[in-house]
């Protein structure tokens, strides 16, 4: 699993059938047992972000974070480009645990994932 918006996950609860994201009893109603858990997998974490996801949270696997963390700094321009001095010596880990304070976690299909809502 990559990093994902919630309006992916939406979109795919879609393809398999499922029109409303907020009804659970949809995702066991129409869908087989092969698509039933995934379906249910994105249900629930759809659910614990709750309001903000139709309009697009960022879900950040656990494994992808301390990326995640480097990639934003570089968005909003906090680290020069091109990895020069002093962009080498940032301590990423340390970063991303200190932007992991802002973020919330949850499981989502057995793996332990990152979001700000």
């Amino acid at each position: 699993m990559g990093i994902v918006d919630t309006r992916e996950l939406i979109e795919e609860l879609a393809v398999l059938g499922v029109d409303d994201w907020q009804d659970g009893a949809a995702v066991d109603a129409v869908l087989d047992d092969a698509d039933r858990s995934r379906a249910r997998a994105i249900f629930d974490l759809l659910w614990e972000i709750g309001d903000e996801a139709p309009y697009g949270v960022t879900v950040v696997p656990d494994a992808e974070f301390v990326d995640y963390a480097r990639e934003l700094a570089e968005d909003v321009g906090a680290v020069p480009e091109g990895g020069a001095w002093p962009t080498y010596c940032i301590d990423w880990e340390w970063a991303a645990r200190e932007l992991r304070m802002d973020y919330m976690s949850a499981e989502f299909d057995g793996v332990a994932v990152w979001f700000r809502a």
